[in-house]
């Protein structure tokens, strides 16, 4: 068990806020071993080995990519340029918001 029990009703009701807010199609790049990790726990996949250098890609409460020894795997569809941004990201361990800046040009 990986803490996921301990969750408060703060964290919890947080959480919410965020999903609620959030903007469709905004996505996070986690740890695998952060706590939210329930990467086989509540779906019918493989479980992601929680240690540092794993992690995955949420989007939309989904995952939709991770990162297992340097291995990076798409779970859905994606355009090619987001595909590469969220390799970049999960290679690196987060998003890159100065590249992220100089591939988009200014706002």
């Amino acid at each position: 068990v990986g803490g996921e029990q301990y969750a408060t009703d703060a964290a919890v009701e947080k959480l919410r806020t965020i999903h609620d807010a959030g903007a469709p199609g905004q996505w996070f790049v986690l740890s695998a071993a952060d706590p939210l990790n329930l990467i086989g726990i509540l779906t019918d996949t493989a479980k992601l080995p929680a240690t540092h250098k794993n992690g995955f890609i949420l989007r939309d409460g989904e995952v939709i990519a991770t990162k297992e020894a340097s291995q990076v795997e798409f779970t859905g569809e994606s355009d090619l340029y987001l595909q590469a941004e969220m390799r970049r990201a999960l290679l690196l361990g987060r998003r890159d918001e100065l590249y992220q800046q100089r591939i988009k040009g200014p706002a």
